[in-house]
């Protein structure tokens, strides 16, 4: 009789390799991965598998953990069992907290959002810091059926119908053909241990309602849902790939970058007039996938009678008709331009906000807490004391050094969903002419050993 355990584990083995050939995930893991490490089954299992990997093909692998700063105890016992996982391995091991719900206050964004931009934003810089090549993530088929039916529900077009894609820039998935069952199966089969998220259970969050009730519902009648759904997805990413790349084709020929003449986008077939109207976005600083009715909106105004118009999108763009010609641009409300001097203590800012400059080891004094409500914290590296600090209003072209690679702050503030009042609050804090912190964000790499800590708050928080 065979061993049906050893072949469920041998199972997810073949199909991680399967999917890591299909879409050349071999190639880009030998110069070095960071595993996103929860302590979850699935994380489990594919720190294991890559393990397994890199003592056979040779290439560097480090694991990661992210701490979000929310579930307590909890929290504190993943990260634990994380720890000691990777030292039985030999895997080395990276961990980094945060204080998730004082970002998400921070940025004005809710707690599961912040948590995974903090999370990817943090396994990026790990990855540079280690000099890895990939990030594996142990998204599944299950996920990404969850993911699937939520763009559904959502009313989304061809490309949120394609669920999660297996490689991403330097984000790998080499689970996502695997069940969730498979890999409890597979987990079970070969005696590894995990932690659960007790979160995972309360249907009040979305995903957690489509697994436990819709997917569960629907298993009573279709065999493995999770996985038809996955593959459903998979033939839907296939050909919206073709109608991007045509898409793409066509804008290169016509050469159409931030602005399109209103008759040729009138005269285009709808999926590539849309595909259009999304890459203009994408190009004048866009990051979150505008909703249908977006596009919907701009190609009726451009069928219309309407000789001049201008339509808001996500991330504070804005598309405006002007001549004929339709324009992307960024929406930027003026205040006035300030540059304030910055001493060591309090300094009060034009808007009301405190920056508090501090030696490391010194505390802020009490009572901040009433007044102000929103507030991050920065250790400026290579700063002195007596060097000119300034912190001024942010400017068209600003960009600055930190995690391993330049970063604009257009682009960082686009990605973290900032209120648009709340750009314009940031401070810029640099040394002379160079910006040294953007509070909210990393502060500028830098190998000098002076330290000072810095401290912004904003006056007055949600209830301004």
């Amino acid at each position: 009789m065979k061993n049906r355990p050893a072949e469920k584990a041998e199972l997810v083995r073949l199909k991680l390799e399967k999917l890591m050939l299909t879409h050349n995930m071999q190639e880009r893991i030998s110069g070095g991965t960071l595993v996103a490490l929860s302590g979850g089954a699935d994380s489990v299992l594919l720190l294991h598998l890559l393990r397994e990997k890199a003592e056979r093909d040779g290439f560097l692998l480090f694991a990661a953990h992210i701490n979000h700063g929310i579930r307590g105890s909890e929290a504190t016992r993943d990260e634990l069992f994380c720890k000691e996982l990777c030292e039985r391995l030999s895997v080395p091991f990276v961990c980094r907290r945060f204080d998730v719900p004082a970002i998400a206050k921070m940025r004005g964004m809710g707690l599961e959002e912040t948590a995974r931009a903090v999370r990817y934003e943090a396994l990026s810089e790990i990855k540079r810091e280690h000099g890895l090549s990939v990030i594996a993530t142990a998204h599944n088929a299950t996920d990404d059926a969850e993911t699937v039916l939520f763009h559904l529900l959502r009313g989304t077009g061809l490309r949120g119908a394609c669920g999660i894609p297996p490689v991403r820039g330097d984000l790998i998935r080499p689970l996502l053909s695997v069940t969730r069952a498979e890999i409890e199966e597979a987990v079970a089969a070969c005696g590894l241990s995990y932690v659960n998220d007790s979160t995972n259970t309360d249907q009040t969050y979305t995903r957690n309602f489509l697994r436990h009730s819709i997917l569960g519902e629907l298993a009573t009648r279709f065999p493995s849902p999770d996985a038809l759904i996955a593959r459903s997805a998979k033939n839907l990413l296939c050909d919206a790939d073709y109608i991007d790349g045509a898409a793409r084709s066509i804008l290169e020929q016509k050469k159409i970058f931030d602005r399109v003449e209103r008759s040729v986008l009138n005269e285009m077939h709808p999926a590539i007039a849309q595909r259009t109207v999304a890459f203009m976005y994408a190009n004048a600083g866009g990051t979150a996938m505008p909703e249908r009715v977006h596009f919907e909106k701009l190609l009726s105004l451009c069928r219309g009678d309407s000789v001049t118009f201008q339509l808001s999108f996500p991330d504070g763009i804005h598309a405006e008709c002007r001549d004929g010609t339709v324009r992307f641009g960024e929406n930027r409300e003026e205040y006035p331009f300030y540059s304030v001097r910055l001493q060591m203590g309090e300094n009060r800012l034009p808007s009301k906000d405190v920056l508090y400059l501090l030696r490391e080891g010194e505390g802020v004094p009490q009572g901040y807490e009433d007044e102000y409500s929103l507030y991050a914290v920065g250790r400026l590296g290579g700063v002195d004391a007596g060097d000119e600090l300034y912190a001024r209003s942010r400017l068209p072209g600003d960009a600055y050094r930190y995690g391993g690679m330049t970063r604009r702050l257009k682009k960082l503030f686009n990605e973290a969903k900032l209120p648009h009042a709340l750009r314009e609050r940031i401070p810029v804090v640099c040394n002379g002419d160079e910006i040294c912190w953007v509070p909210g964000f990393g502060a500028r790499d830098e190998k000098q050993k002076n330290k000072l800590c810095a401290y912004f708050y904003i006056y007055g928080g949600k209830d301004e």
